[in-house]
This record gives C-alpha cells, sequence and structure tokens, in this order.
C-alpha cells in the first residue's frame, strides 16, 4: 500500500523500496505461505535487476534502479524509500 515496513531499513545508503510485507515464500515441505521482512524484499530487487541487465545489457545498477523507481517523495532520494518504489512490470 506504499507505507513503509516498521523494521524496514533506512539511510542514505537505502536506493530503492520494495515489496517486503505479506510476500508469499516457498514452505519448507511444500506449499506456500505469506511472510514479511526486508529479507523478502531484497529478492524481489535482484530478480527484477537480473531480467534488466539481461535484457538490456546495463551495467550501471543505480542508473537502471533511478530509472525504475515510482517516486516515493517529492524531495527526491532520501532515506526512506531511496530513489523510490521498484514496482516490476509483469513481462
Amino acid at each position: 500500500d506504499g507505507m513503509i515496513y516498521r523494521w524496514a531499513n533506512r539511510g542514505d545508503y537505502v536506493a530503492i523500496a520494495a515489496t517486503g510485507v505479506q510476500v508469499e515464500v516457498a514452505r519448507p515441505g511444500g506449499g506456500s505461505r505469506l511472510d514479511s521482512g526486508t529479507s523478502f524484499a531484497a529478492p524481489v530487487v535482484s530478480a527484477w535487476m537480473a531480467q534488466e541487465i539481461a535484457a538490456k545489457h546495463e551495467d550501471d545498477p543505480f542508473r537502471m534502479i533511478e530509472a525504475a523507481a515510482r517516486p516515493a517523495s517529492k524531495a527526491g532520494r532520501d532515506g526512506t524509500y531511496g530513489f523510490g518504489i521498484l514496482v516490476p512490470s509483469s513481462t
């Protein structure tokens, strides 16, 4: 819903925010469950970035992130959302 997760990292090093709350994850032994945390947002960004690098042969990850981020702050890059929110396309 665009709100920052209460335990999300914050600081000048944050480059982008991604879905990490109520993410469907594999359950040991089979099946799936919903879970939350920055550990679940990181693979979303990693998978998106791998796809973008393969498709566009881009080698500057920060330029890729900045171009793809949906701005979350009128102030530009900030220590909460970075460049904004990553909304990976379904294609």
